[in-house]
C-alpha cells in the first residue's frame, strides 16, 4: 500500500483528540507508538497497513517518517495546538473499523515512555 497522507493525518489527529482529557500523558514517544500499533495491527489482521507510512528505527521505538510535516500541517490548520484540539474529521478513516483505532489510542497512557521501548 502506498502512503496515504490524508489517512495518516486523520489518524494522528484522532489519537491526539482521544487523549485530550489528559494531554500530559501523550508525548512524542507515545504518539509514535500508537501510530505504529495501529499500522501493525491493521497489517497483521488484514495484510495492509492502515496508513502505509514508513517507520524509522529510533532509540525509543519506531518513528513515522511523515510525522513532522503532518504535525506542522495540523498546527497550521489550527486543528491541534498546545491549548486546544478541534474534533478530527474521520472521513479518511471510515473504511477501517473502530477496533483498529481503539487498539492504538492512548494504549500506554499509564506507562512512562522509557518503559514502552
Amino acid at each position: 500500500m502506498a502512503f496515504d497522507r490524508n489517512r495518516f493525518k486523520a489518524l494522528f489527529h484522532y489519537i491526539c483528540w482521544q487523549c485530550k482529557s489528559n494531554p500530559s500523558t501523550l508525548g512524542a514517544v507515545k504518539i509514535n507508538k500508537a501510530l505504529w500499533v495501529a499500522d501493525f495491527t491493521s497489517y497483521y489482521r488484514s495484510g495492509e497497513p492502515l496508513t502505509g507510512t514508513r517507520y524509522v528505527k529510533r532509540q525509543y521505538g519506531s518513528v513515522p517518517s511523515a510525522i513532522v510535516p503532518v504535525l506542522q500541517e495540523l498546527e497550521a490548520e489550527g486543528k491541534i495546538s498546545s491549548q486546544e484540539l478541534k474534533i478530527p474529521a474521520l472521513v479518511a478513516l471510515y473504511t477501517f473499523n473502530q477496533m483498529k483505532l481503539k487498539y492504538s489510542r492512548c494504549l500506554y497512557g499509564y506507562l512512562p515512555s522509557r518503559q514502552l521501548s
